[in-house]
């Protein structure tokens, strides 16, 4: 007997509802222990804490936060942030100036990537009790972009220095979602602003990426990272700030003459590599900074261009090595990298390293053409070519500093001219070849519609809403592969 399901009405929005997002683990809750290669831990730490700014989708300067508004000196090394006097944490305690110093401050003085970005503030200090004033080591145009990355959220003070373990697993936040609470399956955040529409997301633990997956495909959770592995036509993808490129050791006797290495930049076509090692996880990259595009000309590769740029190289080039991890994605990388060179002439192959030994292995100056990436908190150059090509960079594993590029670094982060420098670096030094940028894929349930997905893993949501009594029937009219129709309700979180 063949079943059938009764049409459902389209009713109002219904105001709550409980998002359930699948991840592998909850670790860590503290900011500074996400890993901003994950877009789950992003979005986890962008719903629990606000920082003093904020960018939004599809944005690239920032808005107020917990930061009403901000201004800067003329020569953009003091800067001003006037806090939000009605901005509470998630247990309805002000959000107070010494929040502000002591997250700051406990962000730049810690050695996480955030770190890097921020180690340019020299101090923080309240002037008053709503105005905070930072001190920069050099004039930075994107200090307000920097401090909109989830990672630099705004700490409750007393909480973190009187219970460091219980603010780790459930923080007093100060996001839209700061009221935590850790559950049998994961933890619950429990909505604690008036400008969401959701009463709580709930983080479901699964053990592993393909068991969240599992549980996404099942319609037990309504959004879940798309495994490796896996394809979903269906999913969300979005442009994420982790980017994979070959960096040049132009310290290495075999790299040293600029027209060898543009002659192995011109050599390598990121396309090509991308749509045939990684597929729909990643798009090429044209370029190594904020926006992925600043290549220019030299990164146009064609194998009869690369030809000449060999042919017209004075003295015969060694055997160059394609260093990477010994690894069964990266053997494909540097597979795919060495052919391309080999194509146009050159002597390649590839020397894969364990894992362990890999990272010494890139400060050693052995090292000559090497799988290497970076991961931007921001959609600013700041966050970019100073800590890869700064003299005083950790990340520098490139060799290429001088004082005239530190200067070219400082000026650019005063001017925001970040695109120019990044293709005058590429043109003149060609220290790395731009291959892809990681793509965010989401599998979206079929209450969720309209997503729109930033880079740095904060989201947007349109979410089909019913009342609760006709959501078995939706469920069944879904899974039967009916239409049914539905009221929509746009939300953000």
């Amino acid at each position: 007997m063949e079943t059938t399901v009764a049409p459902v009405e389209p009713t109002d929005p219904i105001d709550g509802g409980v998002l359930r997002v699948g991840v592998a683990e909850v670790g860590s809750l503290d900011p500074l222990a996400v890993n901003i290669g994950s877009a789950a831990d992003l979005l986890v730490s962008d719903l629990i804490f606000d920082g003093l700014t904020d960018v939004r989708a599809g944005e690239t300067e920032a808005s107020p936060a917990i930061a009403l508004e901000w201004s800067a000196n003329a020569d953009l090394d003091v800067w001003t942030f006037d806090i939000d006097p009605n901005r509470t944490f998630a247990n309805g305690e002000p959000i107070t100036v010494d929040d502000v110093v002591f997250s700051l401050d406990r962000t730049r003085r810690s050695f996480a990537l955030i770190w890097q970005s921020l180690a340019v503030i020299e101090a923080v200090e309240a002037i008053d009790d709503a105005t905070v004033r930072l001190a920069l080591s050099r004039p930075t145009a994107g200090l307000a972009e920097l401090l909109a990355a989830p990672s630099a959220g705004i700490l409750h003070e007393t909480q973190v220095l009187d219970d460091l373990e219980g603010f780790t697993t459930e923080p007093i936040g100060s996001g839209p979602f700061g009221d935590v609470e850790a559950t049998a399956d994961g933890v619950t955040l429990t909505a604690t602003s008036d400008d969401v529409r959701l009463d709580a997301v709930e983080l479901v633990e699964a053990g592993s990426i393909d068991a969240a997956w599992d549980l996404q495909q099942d319609g037990e959770v309504d959004l879940a990272v798309v495994p490796e592995t896996e394809t979903a036509k269906d999913a969300i993808s979005t442009p994420f700030r982790a980017l994979l490129f070959f960096g040049l050791n132009v310290d290495h006797p075999s790299l040293r003459e600029t027209a060898v290495r543009r002659a192995v930049v011109a050599s390598v076509d990121g396309d090509d590599v991308t749509d045939e090692v990684l597929g729909d996880r990643a798009v090429a990259a044209k370029g190594v900074g904020a926006s992925a595009e600043g290549c220019g000309t030299l990164c146009e590769q064609s194998t009869s261009s690369a030809r000449s740029l060999v042919a017209a190289l004075e003295d015969e080039v060694p055997v160059l090595h394609v260093d990477h991890r010994d690894d069964p994605l990266e053997d494909a990388l540097a597979g795919a990298v060495v052919a391309q060179l080999q194509a146009a002439g050159l002597q390649a192959e590839a020397r894969a390293h364990s894992a362990d030994e890999y990272s010494e292995f890139l400060v050693s100056g052995d090292h000559q053409i090497f799988r290497f990436g970076h991961v931007g908190v921001a959609p600013v150059g700041d966050a970019y070519l100073p800590l890869m090509f700064g003299s005083e960079a950790q990340n520098n594993v490139t060799g290429l500093s001088s004082a005239s590029l530190d200067e070219a670094l400082t000026e650019a982060s005063a001017e925001g001219t970040w695109d120019e420098l990044e293709r005058e670096i590429m043109t003149d030094s060609a220290p790395a070849i731009p291959i892809a940028q990681y793509v965010s894929r989401w599998s979206v349930g079929e209450r969720v519609e309209d997503v729109e997905i930033d880079r740095d893993g904060t989201y947007q949501f349109a979410l089909r809403r019913w009342p609760r009594e006709a959501d078995a029937a939706i469920n069944a009219a879904v899974k039967g592969g009916k239409a049914a129709t539905v009221t929509k309700a746009r939300i953000r979180i």
